[in-house]
């Protein structure tokens, strides 16, 4: 019943949002205080939102499929965050790692 009502709420945000579709979890790969938000825009682009819950700053690349991976980003302490984007439009979001 729970994963019936979290699919329902998760499509009734994506509308809200304007089809934009949206998930949030714990940059595992790089530190364990990041949190990465990826979606895609409405033409179908991936993008990807770390944001740096750490009391110091880190360093983070994106690896993407089916592109360049992003280069190392500084991302300052407290609620920094740095949006990536991959090299080309039909790449999508892999992983995140430390660097």
């Amino acid at each position: 019943m729970k994963s019936k009502k979290l699919g329902t709420l998760l499509v009734g945000m994506a509308i809200a949002m304007g089809g934009v579709a949206v998930t949030a979890t714990p940059a595992a790969a790089s530190t364990p205080c990041t949190v990465e938000r990826h979606g895609e825009t409405w033409l179908g682009h991936d993008w990807v939102d770390v944001t740096n819950g750490c009391y110091s700053d880190v360093r983070v690349k994106v690896i993407w499929n089916y592109a360049h991976d992003s280069s190392c980003k500084t991302i300052p302490a407290y609620g920094g965050t740095v949006r990536f984007s991959p090299s080309v439009s039909f790449g999508t979001f892999n992983r995140t790692e430390s660097c």
